[in-house]
Formats: structure tokens, C-alpha cells, sequence
């Protein structure tokens, strides 16, 4: 039976932690709203990759870079089909075969790098967007950004990182949002401070 579910439930980075602790061959394929990406393993190590960013025809691309694209989605769905071997077009993209926690540390650095958060973290210019409050008060993002200067957008990135791994985020030393005295980084720990909270667009 393959494995299945939707990213909104299952972080793919989980998926992929669980997929090379236990060693499992086969392809990993994520459907969702900016394409499709999929991943090969072979006893837990990444074998090749394929992802849709450029159009509607799969490219070959370096594993990590297909987990970028994975991770930029905001919702989709995964299938880890055991068994199934890389393509041609897959290993023509791959080198050596990389184990999963490597793959996974470029990819959360190229999100750092491109000001794009992991573990589904928006950050936000100013203020904060209805979608993305209504995510962590649901349950579903880990944190969101009420107030950020544009020029603290690699902060910002390395702290959705930490958010998205689970990880203790300090204090980041922002201004937040004006005249408010609230965090600048909403999550599930301090979401009674932000009860009457108005998001500053609704998007």
C-alpha cells in the first residue's frame, strides 16, 4: 500500500526524515499548487529528482533543488510509491546518491538565501495577512510575521526556519506591530495575546 497524505497533515520534510530513518526505496511524488516534484530513494538515500517549476514537463534537477520547490508550496498532496525505480530523466540531474538530512539542510538554506520561508512560515512586509493568522490560530502554520522592515528579511527567513523545524525561536528584537505592544511573531504559545488581533489584509 503506498504512502499518502496531504502536506497541510504531513510536513514532506517528516515524510523524508521517515522515509531514510527506515531506509525505503522507491518515489516520493508532491502535487501541488506551483506543480509537481518528485524524489527517488534507494535504502534511505536520495537517488535523483524531477520537479514542474519551469512548465508543464518535468526537468530533471539536483534533489535539494526539487525539495525547494516542494517546500514553496502552500498546500498539495504526497505518494511514496516503495519499490519504484529513477527514471532516466531523474538520475540525468543526480550525482552521487545524498542522504536525506543533507538534502533537506540546502534546501532549508536556499529558502533562507531566497527570503522564502520553510515549514509553512510566511513572513510578511507589514502587518499580517488574514490567511496566514487564521493558519496558526488553526493550527496549521507554525508562525507568521505581524510586522517586519523589508531589510530583515534574512532574519526573518532564518527564523522561520528554527519555527519550522520546532525548534525555540529568541526574541528577534523587532519593532512590532505599532502602537499594539504585541510579539512580532505570532505562534501557537502566545495566540490568547492576539485574541482581537485585526490582520491588516485579508489574503
Amino acid at each position: 500500500m503506498a504512502l499518502q497524505g496531504n502536506i497541510d497533515s504531513f510536513s514532506v520534510v517528516d515524510v523524508l526524515r521517515l522515509l531514510g530513518s527506515s531506509s525505503k526505496s522507491g518515489r516520493l511524488v508532491v502535487d501541488g499548487d506551483r506543480g509537481s516534484g518528485s524524489l527517488w530513494l534507494g535504502d534511505g538515500s536520495v537517488l535523483g529528482g524531477t520537479t514542474t517549476r519551469t512548465g508543464a514537463s518535468a526537468v530533471a534537477a539536483p534533489p535539494s533543488e526539487v525539495l525547494f520547490d516542494v517546500l514553496r508550496f502552500s498546500e498539495g498532496a504526497f505518494v511514496f510509491d516503495a519499490g519504484l525505480e529513477p527514471t532516466e530523466l531523474a538520475r540525468s540531474g543526480a550525482g552521487p546518491a545524498v542522504d536525506v538530512e543533507s538534502m533537506i539542510a540546502e534546501a532549508e538554506e536556499a529558502l533562507v538565501e531566497a527570503k522564502v520561508p520553510a515549514g509553512q512560515v510566511e513572513i510578511v512586509g507589514a502587518g499580517a495577512s488574514g490567511y496566514a493568522v487564521d493558519a496558526v490560530r488553526a493550527g496549521r502554520w507554525h508562525a507568521t510575521f505581524l510586522a517586519l522592515p523589508f531589510d530583515e528579511g534574512k532574519l526573518a527567513g532564518e527564523m522561520a526556519v528554527h519555527a519550522g523545524r520546532g525548534e525555540a525561536i529568541a526574541d528577534p528584537g523587532i519593532d512590532p506591530v505599532e502602537h499594539r505592544g504585541l510579539p512580532a511573531f505570532m505562534t501557537a504559545d502566545n495566540l490568547e495575546m492576539f485574541a482581537d488581533f485585526e490582520p491588516q489584509w485579508p489574503g
